[in-house]
């Protein structure tokens, strides 16, 4: 699973304002508030993207129990037959047993899926709210192109000084306020104090986050 950078992850957003706005966005014509607002969609968008991937992984592990049941369906079928040949008995038994060994593999896929579509409603609301930002920020692009901001504020622009108040703040625990790594299968965990959080209160972290921009 390969991981997405956030530099990698400002490419992509940018992208995706230049596509809403109709035309390639220059990160120069951007004003430094916003280009630090996009920094900071960035880091959102590129947890979110990773959250998917952990969520997504499991259908790896659906389709392994999908394989595994259709082999306990063919063991328990050709099975059944040589014994029965034996001893009806001993037929019935190998019939029971491989039933149930498929009914658990059948029902486990199912909560499988069931799990998958869960965790993604889950963490829909961050992507609505992405969205969202990035039609506000391709307005906030395009309007800065049009009254030319670059022309007024050509120190600013050049220097690389933000007017804006926002900073980019890592995720942080808010038990010991340490920074939040990566998440790990769906979870963070503090790799200060060991406190871990769940795909729920991921989703609740990055959206406050989502609500600062």
């Amino acid at each position: 699973m390969s991981e997405l950078h956030l530099e990698d992850a400002r490419r992509e957003i940018i992208g995706k304002i230049s596509d809403k706005s109709g035309f390639k966005i220059e990160e120069e014509f951007l004003s430094p508030s916003l280009r630090q607002k996009i920094t900071m969609l960035a880091q959102v968008w590129r947890n979110l993207i990773f959250l998917k991937q952990m969520i997504m992984s499991e259908n790896t592990r659906a389709e392994q129990l999908r394989s595994y049941y259709i082999a306990s369906i063919a063991i328990g079928i050709i099975g059944s037959i040589l014994m029965f040949e034996l001893q009806f008995v001993i037929g019935i038994v190998w019939i029971l047993i491989f039933g149930g060994i498929s009914y658990t593999l059948f029902n486990e896929r199912h909560r499988t899926y069931e799990r998958i579509a869960n965790d993604l409603k889950t963490v829909k609301p961050l992507d609505e709210e992405i969205i969202s930002k990035i039609n506000e920020f391709s307005e906030q692009g395009t309007s800065e192109k049009n009254l030319l901001w670059m022309r007024q504020t050509t120190l600013n622009v050049s220097t690389g000084v933000s007017t804006s108040q926002t900073q980019l703040e890592p995720l942080k625990c808010s038990i010991c306020g340490a920074s939040l790594p990566l998440p790990i299968m769906k979870f963070f965990k503090c790799s200060y104090c060991g406190t871990i959080y769940p795909l729920k209160e991921i989703v609740k972290i990055l959206g406050e986050n989502l609500k600062t921009l």
